[in-house]
């Protein structure tokens, strides 16, 4: 069975029962069992199988094709996931929440917990993100709010934005919830963990975020929390934009005093405008555009532009100091980009751009001055270019690894990184060069047959006159 509270998978030493408390091995929280008995189906052979409650969750094989398939609570038994939840625990893969079957969690800590999940009406993949119910029951202000965000926010259609599909708020239980597309891709903050991003793909990743931004802007919505875990890089449809009507709320829960002490994401504030901080209520979206130039900062240099392992240190860098010149940590970053990034993050908000809209053209100037330079200019050092660690060697490119563990090239998130500059061995610049010779000898063989082909004769120098004649 999976532990509720602590994710842990494990096989009882004994069969569990209502009566006799079962312990988890890892954190040893309690597992809440009814002692209930069901059906579940195997989807290859419809094949009944009854299971015990504490089998929820967990994988089986099926004893008459022998397919291993995961047991899940029937739909009329919501109830036992509200029962779940209210106990402190969290979903499991196969639980129910309203129309949605639970997948896998990823991310439990925080206000919010995110889950894949499938719609079982649409049969399309989504993403649950579930308000705490110990937050929602303490102040149900902020389950209510959750709800009518992501009502203003599902008004809101673009490609380069991650969109709302449902949302639910169930008062009995203390279950408040939204539902949103599920987009294939890498975030950025995975990107991120590679190294910089070349200036190049730093600009087109911000003009996505640009088109994205200009649209929540004629709505009225201001996204909140821009920062590299909430953009999502994919492969056919550029960056797009993650939490847009829900993010705003999850830091107005972590200021709010009712909520209790938790954890401030330091990662969260390191991207957030100064006038966000002091209050997020009368933030406009110049703080958006705030939190666009310290995603560009970090691309561009491979670092935040404010770190400190203390929130009070965090913020008194925020609202009083300037972030270290991009310059140090990438010499290759343009003039204009550092102004651009200089520009996004003033302190004043009347400083900064008053639209997405006024960034864009910026962003197309940049892209153009960047395609008329070499690309060995371009490149960002710690990966386009060899050079020296701290102990005197070359650095060594990015790989990925096959299953056995021996190198696979250069993996996906390190070329998105580098923008695929990715040295050539040298018989392949060699054989290139040798087809480009050959093709000219060609295209001029082919030209000088063509000319002598349509060539007329030439007249005589001295034509003959001849004779005319007189008539009989």
């Amino acid at each position: 069975m999976i532990c509720r509270a602590c994710q842990h998978r494990f096989v009882p030493s004994e069969t569990p029962s209502a009566a006799h408390a079962l312990h988890c091995p890892n954190c040893q929280a309690v597992q809440q069992l009814s002692g209930m008995t069901f059906i579940a189906l195997c989807p290859e052979c419809a094949q009944s199988i009854e299971v015990d409650e504490w089998m929820i969750g967990s994988y089986a094989d099926c004893p008459a094709c022998g397919k291993e398939i995961i047991i899940s609570p029937p739909a009329d038994q919501e109830s036992y996931t509200g029962q779940a939840l209210a106990s402190g625990g969290h979903l499991l893969p196969g639980d129910q929440l309203g129309r949605y079957r639970i997948d896998q969690p990823v991310k439990l800590e925080g206000v919010c917990e995110d889950y894949l999940a499938f719609h079982t009406v649409l049969f399309i993949p989504c993403l649950v993100k579930l308000l705490k119910p110990a937050i929602a029951a303490q102040d149900s202000f902020f389950a209510e709010k959750l709800v009518r965000d992501a009502q203003n926010a599902c008004k809101v259609k673009h490609r380069q934005i991650i969109g709302i599909i449902d949302a639910h708020w169930d008062a009995e239980r203390n279950l408040s919830y939204v539902v949103t597309e599920r987009a294939e891709g890498v975030t950025l903050r995975e990107v991120l963990a590679q190294g910089p991003v070349i200036e190049k793909n730093a600009a087109a990743i911000a003009h996505d975020l640009c088109k994205a931004l200009l649209c929540a802007e004629g709505h009225g919505i201001l996204h909140g929390d821009i920062r590299p875990a909430n953009i999502l890089l994919t492969t056919d449809s550029g960056a797009k934009l993650l939490g847009l009507g829900i993010a705003k709320l999850e830091n107005e829960a972590i200021h709010c005093e009712s909520i209790g002490a938790l954890h401030h994401d330091l990662f969260t504030q390191a991207y957030s405008a100064p006038e966000y901080l002091e209050s997020p209520h009368d933030a406009n979206n110049r703080a958006d555009l705030y939190s666009l130039g310290a995603v560009l900062y970090h691309m561009l240099s491979g670092k935040r532009p404010f770190i400190s392992d203390s929130p009070i240190d965090m913020l008194a860098q925020i609202l009083g100091e300037t972030p270290p010149d991009i310059r140090q940590f990438n010499p290759h970053v343009s003039d204009d980009m550092c102004r651009l990034v200089a520009y996004l993050m003033a302190k004043r908000p009347g400083e900064r751009p008053a639209s997405a809209g006024e960034v864009m053209p910026m962003l197309d100037h940049i892209s153009r001055e960047l395609e008329r330079q070499p690309k060995t200019s371009r490149g960002v050092l710690s990966f386009a270019e060899p050079s020296r660690n701290g102990n005197g060697g070359s650095a060594a490119p990015i790989t990925s690894k096959n299953d056995d563990g021996a190198s696979g090239g250069t993996s996906p998130v390190a070329l998105m990184a580098t923008g695929g500059a990715v040295e050539r061995p040298a018989w392949a610049k060699v054989v290139t060069i040798i087809n480009i010779i050959l093709t000219l000898a060609c295209a001029a063989l082919f030209i000088t047959g063509v000319v002598i082909m349509t060539r007329k004769p030439a007249a005589p120098a001295n034509p003959t006159p001849q004779s005319v004649q007189p008539p009989g």
